[in-house]
């Protein structure tokens, strides 16, 4: 009997260093869509990549109910409050942008027509950055 409990134990503790390990990193992001009546959102925040110091800002001024103004997209420091980047996206384009430089976290801000998209990402490798037609 002495045998088992000191081996449930010793396997009870080796599960539970087992659980505080970390899993391997994973891209973080958070999107935003501008709903119908309204003309403006805000992603959640995103703590820049550790790694890289840097963001992925992905843009999307598709076509939709409403059509042909620019979509303005700016990122917001959450430890300041400040918008430090701004950009702006033409009608009927896509805009994918890395912000390099960065060392805190983040919140993207889109100011245009409903349904307009916006994400922002760790995920730095996924993409190529430009302007694409949607």
């Amino acid at each position: 009997m002495r045998k088992i409990h000191k081996l449930a134990l010793v396997s009870g503790t080796v599960s539970a260093l087992l659980l505080g390990v970390a899993p391997p990193a994973m891209a973080a992001s958070s999107s935003c869509s501008i709903p119908l009546f309204w003309t403006t959102c805000t992603t959640g925040t995103v703590a820049a990549n550790s790694g890289t110091h840097d963001l992925m800002v992905i843009a999307t001024n598709c076509p939709g109910p409403l059509g042909g103004k620019s979509l303005a997209i700016k990122l917001q420091d959450v430890g300041t409050g400040q918008y430090f980047w701004y950009s702006s996206v033409p009608y009927g384009y896509a805009r994918y942008v890395k912000v390099s430089g960065l060392y805190g976290s983040y919140k993207l801000r889109l100011d245009g027509e409903p349904t307009r998209f916006g994400q922002l990402t760790t995920n730095v490798n996924g993409w190529t950055p430009g302007l694409r037609a949607c």
